[in-house]
């Protein structure tokens, strides 16, 4: 912060310290450093100056908030403040009586038309807020109705699939159960063609046993037959011989 016409820099440092700076050679050159002053233990965190320079606020990391008076030295004496002009801090202006009653007037005329605003309005308001309830409450009542009629076809599309399940089932066992019983006439069907298959391979065997016994029989009696002829033949020849 700058005080006494930029003359003089204060500084403030995070250790609770403010520095004091100012310029003495007239053509300018580097800053002498003054006096240091302790405010607290923490850090400064704000300095500001007032309008008339006069004071220096310090706000700290703490919390609190110091006022410093600053009084300006040249050579060891204290320079003598300005007297404050008011003026320089408050801007006054005259008004005349009858600008303010003509002022207050209008208020008045303007806080009757913003009452009556306001009445229209909370008027309005009701009437819209009535409008607004027949119309939430129609509303309400075409969707309770619609929210009936939905669960009333959900409860017959429920039923009319617990009914088509209970067919499919119904049909899926009797299906089942017409498989079953053609499985079981196949079974028996086979069992009897394979009864007379048997059958019948047995007199098939029974008919080659008697025919083989058969053409044992003639053979013998084909080779007796032969032999007796072959005998006589050779008892004929050996006669004639």
């Amino acid at each position: 912060a700058l005080v006494a016409k930029d003359a003089v820099l204060l500084a403030a440092t995070s250790h609770g310290t403010i520095h004091t700076f100012s310029w003495t050679q007239p053509g300018g050159g580097p800053p002498v450093e003054g006096p240091r002053y302790m405010l607290a233990r923490c850090g400064v965190s704000r300095l500001a100056v007032s309008p008339d320079q006069s004071r220096v606020f310090a706000a700290t990391d703490d919390g609190a908030l110091f006022v410093l008076d600053v009084q300006l030295l040249l050579s060891g004496q204290e320079v003598p403040r300005r007297p404050v002009d008011p003026s320089s801090f408050l801007d006054v202006v005259l008004v005349s009586r009858s600008d303010m009653e003509e002022r207050a007037a209008s208020m008045a005329d303007l806080v009757n038309r913003i009452g009556e605003t306001e009445m229209k309005s909370e008027y309005q308001l009701h009437q819209k807020d009535q409008e607004w309830s027949e119309k939430l409450r129609k509303l309400k009542d075409e969707m309770e109705a619609q929210r009936a009629a939905a669960e009333s076809r959900f409860e017959a599309l429920r039923r009319k699939k617990e009914q088509s399940e209970l067919e499919a089932v119904e049909k899926v066992q009797s299906m089942e159960r017409a498989h079953l019983k053609a499985a079981e006439e196949v079974e028996a069907l086979y069992e009897r063609r394979l009864q007379m298959q048997q059958l019948r391979l047995e007199e098939l065997v029974h008919e080659k046993e008697d025919m083989e016994t058969a053409f044992e029989e003639e053979r013998e009696t084909t080779k007796s037959k032969y032999l007796g002829a072959m005998k006589k033949l050779r008892a004929e020849h050996e006669a004639a011989a």
